[in-house]
């Protein structure tokens, strides 16, 4: 990143510079579908916002770029779940996944699966049949009136 290489900007950077991607938001049990370009490598390591200089806390947290809807995004991540599925997936230039968040005892899991996985799993998983509702019992003329 040029920026991180001075701390002020320098003649010419208002041109040179690159807006930050929308971040990805993930609500729960909600599949967001995201593609990474072609020439993705590796996502950008950044300092965690909890480093202060007087720790010695190395927390770091991960930016992905991708598209999602779309639009250019990016997925910014910490989680342990989200970081090994994705590398799971490895490589991810010019893939294009579904990441759902559910909540599993308490905490926050991100489930990747690629459309083919998702098509299988949704297809394998038993459909409710609605329960027929005997009109006699319950009480309910044919006319629908009670």
């Amino acid at each position: 990143m040029e920026e991180a290489n001075s701390k002020k900007p320098q003649a010419g950077a208002w041109d040179n510079t690159k807006a930050y991607p929308k971040k990805v938001k993930f609500n729960l049990d909600q599949p967001v579908v995201v593609t990474f370009s072609k020439d993705f490598d590796v996502p950008k390591e950044m300092p965690s916002l909890d480093n202060k200089p007087d720790n010695d806390n190395n927390d770091v947290f991960y930016i992905f770029e991708c598209m999602c809807d779309g639009v250019e995004s990016a997925i910014s991540t910490s989680a342990w779940t989200m970081m090994r599925s994705l590398k799971n997936n490895m490589p991810l230039a010019g893939k294009t996944l579904i990441i759902t968040k559910k909540n599993v005892g308490g905490k926050n899991n991100f489930y990747v699966e690629t459309p083919d996985e998702n098509e299988s799993r949704i297809a394998a998983t038993p459909k409710e049949v609605p329960a027929q509702v005997d009109t006699e019992e319950a009480g309910i003329a044919e006319d629908s009136t009670m």
